[in-house]
């Protein structure tokens, strides 16, 4: 929920960035104002949500909602994105789009997507290893990107096997 003093502080903190100007947010991301009633999400930092602390999504969409409540927009224009321990996440520009299933044969989709808040990015880790079975299933190319995965084909095929038993 929105307060006033929420709004006195965005309304500060937003109108003192100069355009152009970048905003680091700890565990969320850097904002750039790209104009007099705009700021952009042009990194993501993702940081593991503690107790105190709220994680990126809701920390992102609370601002979302502060912009949203002074007439500022919020724009997303993702650049980098930086896992949980703040090394960049290997995201090809040039495959978005690209999908591929797990050799193995265990019902995994996975597919290179642009990041953003809420979306959740999974890492083919060297050798090909598929993030659900965790067996070599994708080939070299796929080593060190961070991918969607789409778990459904695996997850049906474990409930039809639990239901045989």
């Amino acid at each position: 929920m929105i307060d006033e003093d929420d709004v006195i502080w965005a309304i500060k903190t937003f109108t003192s960035l100069a355009i152009g100007g970048t905003w680091h947010l700890q565990g969320v991301g850097v904002y750039e104002r790209t104009a007099e009633d705009e700021l952009t999400m042009i990194e993501i930092h993702h940081a593991k949500p503690t107790e105190e602390s709220k994680g990126l999504f809701e920390s992102h969409e609370y601002l979302n909602l502060l912009a949203n409540e002074l007439g500022w927009r919020m724009r997303q224009e993702v650049r980098k994105a930086y896992d949980y321990e703040g090394k960049e996440m290997n995201i090809p520009e040039d495959r978005i789009g690209e999908a591929n299933v797990c050799s193995k044969n265990c019902g995994t989709i996975v597919r290179i997507e642009p990041t953003g808040p809420g979306k959740v990015h999974a890492l083919i880790e060297k050798g090909g290893i598929c993030p659900i079975c965790s067996e070599k299933g994708f080939g070299k190319d796929w080593d060190g990107i961070w991918v969607v995965v789409d778990d459904t084909g695996a997850r049906l095929k474990m409930l039809a096997k639990m239901e045989e038993e």
